[in-house]
């Protein structure tokens, strides 16, 4: 029998067996830093709002059919300077054009404190990315069209009612 059957395995074996060893060696140094860039870009709008201390726990769990319909589409309980805030990531199409807009709500004491929207296409939704709009909101527990004035009258609708189901989460789940 020739020896090289036997030698050649052996050594293709070992050579897989110490690089199989080095990539888990790898993936465990670097798996903590990818997890925690990874939260901090997932999470990069709630830091920009409480602050980079934040502490940032995912609820999501808890949103029921008719809020994610509404385009919730995650909650997150953030604690900051010894304060609680539910923050609900939203994402939807307006009702003109089919444009998303994405923003998140930060609701305390069951009132709107923080609103910040990530992008709103090309619609009229980008009227409500405005600081009137937030500024209206601001410190209320229900929200309507009539709390802000933009000349659209359907554009609008999907944003409200997905604030309006992140009050309703809020006060159930509080």
């Amino acid at each position: 029998m020739d020896k090289r059957l036997i030698k050649y395995p052996l050594i293709l074996g070992l050579v897989a067996l110490v690089a199989g060893l080095l990539l888990a060696l790898v993936y465990n140094v670097t798996a903590p830093v990818i997890e925690k860039n990874k939260n901090k870009r997932e999470n990069a709008i709630v830091l920009e709002m409480y602050g980079d201390d934040a502490k940032i726990e995912d609820i999501s769990d808890t949103l029921k059919e008719e809020e994610t319909s509404k385009g919730i589409y995650a909650v997150l309980k953030v604690t900051s300077d010894g304060n609680d805030y539910y923050v609900y990531k939203i994402n939807v199409k307006d009702a003109f054009d089919g444009d998303e807009s994405s923003f998140a709500v930060g609701i305390s004491d069951g009132k709107i404190s923080k609103l910040k929207f990530v992008s709103t296409g090309d619609s009229y939704a980008g009227m409500y990315s405005t600081g009137d709009f937030s500024s209206a909101i601001t410190g209320k527990s229900e929200v309507s069209d009539s709390d802000v004035v933009t000349g659209a009258t359907k554009t609008g609708e999907p944003i409200i009612e997905s604030i309006q189901a992140s009050l309703g989460h809020y006060g159930r789940n509080k």
